[in-house]
């Protein structure tokens, strides 16, 4: 499969090479193929590559389009190993939307109590919005935070773990159900690491299993692994596993 798409993203290239002898870099039908590029390089796993493209593949995108390809961008550099280059790039994004990430550990962990008790006073209640009926640059907003929450988690713990409360927050805010559904599970995944036990951890599961019920679609993998890892903290281990195995299939 890999070498599928190696031998697509060598197609695309050489298509890209082509349509820019007779059009500008910021034509549609070139950044299009950027990105199909992009994509391609992505899933052969030469994610830095990827990045290179997707960012070529910026020039003349509306904003709400150049953010969330910059921040497509960034994700592809920290899966691929380059951490610092991702997490300057997503800063920047960041700061074009008026997000300041706290620079410093104390300041990490401060941002983390003061984010996760305005969501306990704020409750994990939602109203739900189609999200044709939600702003682009929101939506962005909240899948750059879910690319933080992921790129780093294994790296920077701290930084992680304030991006999804974060994440969490403006997910229940814009009201999309996907969106916060992936926060309610790292969410419940923290609270696992901490007090598997609790209460608003039972809320959270909760609340996961009734969106899930909601839709017509396959059962999401998020749900089974934040099960799993609730049990496995409690030294359940039989019953998690049972999950992990859903969760893989």
């Amino acid at each position: 499969e890999k070498l599928a798409f190696d031998r697509a993203a060598g197609l695309y290239e050489r298509a890209v090479q082509l349509l820019r002898e007779s059009l500008p870099e910021e034509h549609p039908r070139v950044r299009e193929l950027m990105l199909r590029l992009g994509n391609a390089l992505a899933n052969a796993g030469r994610g830095k590559e990827a990045a290179r493209a997707l960012l070529d593949a910026c020039r003349g995108a509306r904003t709400a389009e150049e953010l969330d390809i910059k921040r497509r961008a960034a994700e592809q550099l920290m899966y691929s190993g380059f951490i610092d280059d991702g997490m300057k790039l997503l800063e920047e994004v960041l700061r074009l939307i008026s997000e300041r990430l706290p620079r410093t550990a104390i300041g990490r962990l401060a941002g983390i109590l003061w984010q996760r008790l305005l969501l306990r006073l704020r409750g994990i209640s939602f109203r739900e919005r189609d999200e044709s009926q939600i702003p682009g640059v929101d939506l962005v907003h909240t899948d750059i935070l879910r690319s933080l929450t992921m790129g780093v988690g294994g790296a920077n713990v701290l930084l992680a773990s304030y991006a999804c409360v974060r994440l969490l927050r403006q997910a229940l805010r814009i009201g999309e159900t996907s969106r916060i559904f992936f926060g309610l599970c790292m969410e419940a995944n923290l609270v696992s690491a901490n007090n598997p036990e609790s209460k608003y951890l039972r809320r959270l599961l909760s609340k996961c299993e009734q969106i899930q019920e909601g839709w017509t679609g396959p059962r999401l993998p998020y749900i089974d692994t934040a099960h799993s890892f609730s049990l496995f903290m409690q030294g359940r281990w039989s019953e998690s596993r049972k999950y992990t195995q859903a969760a893989l299939r």
